[in-house]
């Protein structure tokens, strides 16, 4: 239980008649309930006095919020599963039956679930209808999710919106280690700021704009910081055609919802991204936290590959989880077909990688901008009315299945495992409806080349004078006619 005046501190009554210690996270009364989700639905997160260091520790992080149990439902079914177990006693335990009835006819009044974070994996336990349980002597549905997830998944269904998940190297950046004369050093205009490494320790530095035009690129800037007594400088070149794709993902915010996951060290993604997103509009600072991944933490000795947790940022990559796929349409835009792990393949769209060192690879803006085509296009099939349809049919379903395991007894195993099969078929075509490779045709549709023909008009413009007419490189390219 809260301790009285920690719950009056917190605005919140203290819970009673509860036969395990519990943290009640919000009180039912104050969730407002929706059209189509279970309302009402709340958490207690709940540890005793010898549960594990490790498990106490994230509760102390965990956010007052509610879970929607058709969101918990739908997440399931994406991963071609329904619930993971059924949370029972065997016959013989009548003081653990009685126990674990009375705590399923508490939350099941009060409109509430349990939850238990663990390192791993969230655990959602949703309480059947005290009746039924009575019958068969199965209480809880349990669920093993991720609670963060689940929760951003049914707010951007919910408002329509594309999960856009950008890489930085070699996909908007060109980045290498660099030396500046001390004598140029103190000439160029420097702004000081401050960025966090994955210890959450603050880090001075600086980042200043090359003077200069560069046929290759939108902006080159020169960064600086130190770790311990080594000195870490970059040159850094912007890709062209980004300054048309960061107008096009702010105009167009109501639709998409931009993060970062990136192989790079965790205050070298942030002054990255200062550069890209000066003026915050895709990811204000405050958001850095949620929507600025790294997968190479200090903590680890190589970068690990990304995974849709991770790069939506609602999984620690230091834990271990299984593949998990999230419930709403995402995709991810990077140079490399091995930096996620394989089970995420169908949420890339590859891009060509971006070497301005390379004349044959530096790029005239177009891939960028075919990219807004891409997303367009994308968002059409899965948010609008036909898309936004299907996840609410997808959704009903879940609820539909959950009740019917909440309500109706269970006479045997088979019960469970036809249930099962019924939530893996309805997951496979649910998942398959939504992924970037259904929606653009297979692994060709996925590609974006850097093909000048293929270009699409530019908002921001370099110099006419700078440029090749027919590649819009500066010089043109070998095999250019113009070359």
């Amino acid at each position: 239980m809260l301790p009285g005046g920690l719950a009056a501190q917190l605005g919140l009554a203290e819970a009673k008649g509860l036969p395990y210690t519990n943290t009640r996270l919000v009180l039912s009364s104050e969730v407002t309930d929706d059209d189509y989700f279970f309302g009402g639905c709340v958490v207690r997160c709940w540890t005793d006095p010898n549960s594990h260091p490790a498990v106490k520790q994230t509760l102390q992080g965990l956010d007052f919020r509610r879970v929607s149990l058709g969101a918990l439902a739908v997440q399931a079914i994406v991963n071609k599963r329904g619930p993971d177990g059924i949370v029972g006693v065997i016959p013989g335990e009548e003081k653990h039956s009685a126990r674990l009835l009375e705590l399923c006819q508490q939350c099941h009044d009060n409109g509430e679930v349990l939850a238990c974070t663990l390192p791993s994996a969230d655990v959602v336990l949703v309480p059947r209808l005290p009746g039924t349980a009575a019958q068969d002597g199965l209480y809880f549905l349990a669920y093993a999710t991720c609670l963060r997830a689940v929760e951003l998944c049914e707010r951007l269904r919910q408002e329509s919106k594309v999960a856009v998940v950008l890489d930085l190297d070699n996909t908007l950046v060109d980045a290498v280690s660099c030396t500046i004369a001390p004598n140029d050093w103190d000439l160029l205009d420097w702004r000081y700021v401050l960025v966090t490494n994955s210890y959450g320790r603050q880090i001075k530095a600086q980042y200043a704009p090359l003077p200069g035009p560069d046929p290759f690129s939108d902006d080159v800037w020169v960064m600086h910081w130190k770790v311990g007594r080594v000195n870490c400088t970059f040159k850094v070149r912007v890709r062209r055609g980004w300054a048309d794709l960061r107008a096009f993902l702010a105009e167009n915010a109501h639709r998409f919802e931009v993060f970062v996951c990136s192989k790079g060290k965790r205050e070298y993604i942030q002054l990255l991204w200062l550069m890209l997103d000066p003026a915050g509009h895709l990811i204000p600072q405050q958001d850095w936290d949620e929507r600025l991944t790294s997968t190479f933490p200090d903590t680890l000795a190589q970068a690990a590959n990304k995974t849709a947790l991770t790069a939506l940022g609602c999984y620690d990559v230091n834990k271990p989880h299984v593949p998990t796929q999230v419930a709403l349409p995402m995709m991810c835009l990077d140079d490399s077909t091995e930096a996620y792990e394989p089970e995420y393949e169908h949420n890339l769209m590859y891009v060509a990688e971006y070497r301005p060192s390379d004349l044959l690879a530096a790029d005239n803006g177009n891939v960028l901008r075919q990219a807004r085509g891409r997303l367009e296009a994308f968002w059409t099939a899965t948010c609008a009315a036909e898309g936004s349809f299907a996840w609410q049919a997808a959704q009903s379903f879940a609820v539909a299945l959950m009740k019917t395991m909440q309500r109706n007894p269970m006479a045997s195993p088979d019960d469970l495992s036809y249930l099962q099969v019924r939530c893996a078929k309805q997951g496979e075509a649910l998942w398959h409806q939504f992924t970037v490779r259904e929606v653009f045709g297979g692994e060709d549709g996925v590609f974006i080349p850097d093909d000048p023909s293929k270009d699409v008009p530019r908002r921001y413009v370099t110099p006419a004078g700078l440029l090749c007419t027919t590649c819009q490189l500066a010089p043109c390219k070998p095999g250019c006619p113009g070359f």
